[in-house]
C-alpha cells in the first residue's frame, strides 16, 4: 500500500489520513505506525471536528483533569457527561489475583516529579520518562483472560519529555491503539499531559510523537470508519476542490481503493 500524506500537519487532518491507511491496510491493521504533530496548545488543535466521529470536547476535557488529579475511581463528572464510563473499571480486586490499581492517574502523577527534576538538573536529558506498563500488568492480562475482571490492560507502554529548542517534546509508545475512536481521545489527553509538564517547567510546548505497534480498526467498526472517511472526504472536497487529491500525496489512489475495498465489504 502507497503511503498517505496528511493533508496538512493539523491533528484533525492527520486522524483521516491514519484511519484511511488502516482502512485500506491487511486486516485493517497498521503494524508500527507513527506520526507527528505539532505544538498542541489549545483544545480545538486536540480536538476532532467531523460530526461522524463525534469527538466529546466536555467529556475528553473532564477525563483528562481527573487523570492529572491522580484519581481512582471514575468521578462523578465523567459518569454524568458519558454513563458509559462506569464500564472503565479502574482497579483488579480479587482473591486469585490480588489488589491491583490500573487507573492512568496515578501512575502519571506518581511520576511527574522525577520528569521535572531530571528536565531541570540537565536540560538535554532523554532520561525524562513516566513508564506505564509494568511487569505487574501481566496478573491483568490473565484475570482478563479467565473472565475474572472488566478492568482493562494498559495499552501505553509510557511517556519520554525532551527540552529541544527550549520547548518541550514529548514522545508516546503505545501496544495497540483503535484507529477509529479511542486514539482520538488518547491524543487529547496525552496532550494535556505534555502541556501541563510544560506549564510546569515554565516552557513553551513542543512537538508531539506517537508511536504504536498496533493501530487497527476493530471488528464491527468498519463501516463506522467508512462513514467517518466519507465524510471527511466530501467535507475537504468542498473546501479545497478536487484538487486536494493528487498522487504526490497519495489520496488520488486511496480514494480508488477505499472505493474497491467498500464494495468488497458490500459496505454501501
Amino acid at each position: 500500500m502507497n503511503p498517505i500524506k496528511p493533508l496538512s500537519t493539523h491533528w484533525e487532518d492527520v486522524y483521516h489520513a491514519n484511519l484511511m491507511q488502516a482502512f485500506l491496510a491487511d486486516d485493517m491493521e497498521l503494524k508500527n505506525h507513527a506520526f507527528q504533530l505539532p505544538a498542541l496548545r489549545h483544545q480545538e488543535e486536540r480536538s476532532i471536528s467531523n460530526p461522524v466521529r463525534g469527538f466529546r470536547n466536555e467529556f475528553s476535557a473532564v477525563m483528562a483533569d481527573w487523570i492529572l488529579d491522580g484519581k481512582v475511581q471514575i468521578s462523578d463528572a465523567m459518569l454524568a457527561l458519558n454513563p458509559n464510563a462506569a464500564k472503565f473499571a479502574t482497579i483488579l480486586d480479587h482473591e486469585k489475583y490480588g489488589y491491583h490499581v490500573t487507573a492512568y492517574g496515578p501512575r502519571i502523577k506518581g511520576q511527574v516529579e522525577h520528569v521535572l527534576a531530571e528536565l531541570r538538573r540537565d536540560p538535554n536529558s532523554r532520561r525524562a520518562d513516566i513508564m506505564m506498563l509494568a511487569a505487574s500488568d501481566q496478573l491483568v492480562a490473565a484475570a482478563m483472560a479467565a473472565g475474572d475482571t472488566k478492568c482493562e490492560y494498559l495499552c501505553t507502554y509510557g511517556f519520554n519529555f525532551r527540552l529541544r529548542g527550549g520547548a518541550l517534546d514529548m514522545s508516546v509508545s503505545m501496544r495497540s491503539n483503535n484507529y477509529t475512536t479511542t486514539v482520538c481521545q488518547d491524543v487529547y489527553v496525552f496532550a494535556r499531559l505534555q502541556s501541563h509538564i510544560a506549564e510546569l517547567l515554565g516552557v513553551p510546548v513542543g512537538a508531539y510523537y506517537h508511536h504504536t505497534i498496533s493501530g487497527h480498526i476493530i471488528e464491527g467498526e468498519a463501516e463506522r470508519a467508512v462513514e467517518i472517511l466519507r465524510t471527511y472526504c466530501v467535507a475537504y472536497a468542498d473546501a479545497h476542490g478536487p484538487v486536494a487529491w493528487t498522487e504526490a500525496n497519495g489520496w488520488q489512489t486511496a480514494l480508488k481503493q477505499f472505493t474497491q475495498k467498500c464494495y468488497r465489504l458490500g459496505v454501501e
